[in-house]
């Protein structure tokens, strides 16, 4: 994620509380073929219930790809980071506002926050990698404007120690990827943009 210009983690999941159900033009096979050709990771969705997601995708596309796979899920115990391990994954996705400190120190890999006050836990808590959600988890509203106030907070030298920051939700035109630029984004993480198109390397 921290080469030159911007990384694409491509995500695979077939639903999610803000959407609904995707519609989407191809199987699991077929789209990660396609991400092995046009991202640099990939997330998968674990969880059922909310995002129709299974273990059983991971380790599938685990078979499929070289590519980082990350686990997305509601992340809350030690188990869950063996399991994911055990089914293929090399990272996972946590969520500061569900987690208390003591907790997130203790599983960390990519970081999620929503506003000011989970970043600051962050960055006491000096996580290598930060992800930016542009989504209200109370409204499902989704503004670049999220990932531009809270990037603004980060230390003038947290790209010189090697962090990486990651901007996720809502990104699907050419003007949310220049707004991301300017906040300086390493990466931006996209689902149902990608999910929903015919083919994921024409769509950036």
């Amino acid at each position: 994620l921290k080469k030159d210009g911007l990384s694409v983690i491509g995500e695979f999941k077939k639903a999610s509380p803000s959407h609904g159900a995707m519609d989407i033009k191809v199987d699991l096979k077929e789209r990660i073929l396609q991400y092995n050709d046009s991202v640099d990771a990939i997330s998968c969705l674990t969880e059922e219930d909310h995002f129709y997601g299974s273990t059983a995708y991971l380790e599938q596309i685990r078979k499929m790809t070289n590519l980082p796979v990350i686990r997305k899920d509601f992340i809350i115990e030690e188990y869950q980071v063996y399991e994911a391990k055990v089914i293929g994954a090399d990272a996972i996705l946590l969520i500061a506002a569900i987690l208390d400190d003591e907790t997130f120190k203790r599983l960390y890999v990519l970081c999620e926050v929503h506003d000011e006050a989970e970043l600051q836990r962050m960055l006491v808590l000096d996580v290598e990698i930060i992800g930016i959600n542009n989504r209200n988890l109370k409204t499902f509203e989704v503004t670049m404007d999220t990932t531009k106030k809270l990037s603004a907070m980060l230390p003038k030298d947290f790209k010189e120690r090697g962090k990486v920051l990651v901007s996720e939700s809502g990104v699907s035109t050419d003007g949310d990827i220049s707004a991301l630029k300017q906040s300086h984004a390493d990466a931006f993480l996209i689902g149902t943009a990608l999910m929903e198109s015919d083919n994921p390397l024409s769509s950036h």
